[in-house]
């Protein structure tokens, strides 16, 4: 999903977590300053609804899969920093009353067009440091492009262009972009 503009400034997590447990609308936190979320299409829900249910299927004895109502915490960013990604998957799993996470394995931003190239530039840094995270993947909704990044030292890297299959080996999972995009 995607922001729009900053509404406030200089929130703390704990504040900011507490709000979104009460509001009709879904905000991230990014460095302290709260920024309201848009919504997705129809196209963009519906290919995050076949990821979660592939990654259910393939991944729920070892992780938890969660999607886009489970926070992610960056811990070490200069402030507070909080995204709601499409799709998380978690090892270990989160517990029932938990609502937000600091570990991720595999983080998936499903991008419409009011995505921008800076703002998820901006998020990639931030989940590079999200405590376990292997791979990042942004999957374009408005045209078929897939792209995976790895975690490599302290920084998530590019891979080759994916043009058939989403390949996760350290997860022993892969999808066809056909299915993705069906």
């Amino acid at each position: 999903m995607a922001t729009s503009k900053p509404i406030e400034t200089s929130m703390s997590y704990e504040t900011y977590i507490q709000n979104e447990q009460k509001s009709n609308v879904r905000h991230e936190l990014i460095d302290g300053v709260l920024v309201a979320m848009t919504g997705g299409t129809a196209k963009h829900n519906r290919i995050t609804r076949r990821l979660l249910m592939s990654l259910q299927s393939h991944l729920s004895e070892r992780y938890g899969v969660y999607e886009h109502n489970t926070n992610v915490r960056i811990s070490d960013a200069k402030a507070d920093t909080g995204f709601y990604p499409d799709v998380v998957v978690v090892c270990p799993d989160m517990a029932d009353d938990e609502i937000y996470t600091s570990k991720a394995t595999l983080i998936i931003e499903v991008l419409s067009e009011s995505n921008t190239h800076s703002q998820m530039k901006m998020k990639k840094r931030y989940y590079a440091r999200v405590e376990g995270i292997k791979y990042y993947v942004e999957i374009d909704s408005t045209r078929r492009q897939v792209d995976l990044y790895v975690k490599q030292g302290e920084f998530l890297a590019d891979t080759d262009e994916i043009t058939d299959v989403l390949r996760l080996d350290d997860l022993d999972y892969e999808i066809s972009l056909e299915e993705i995009y069906q």
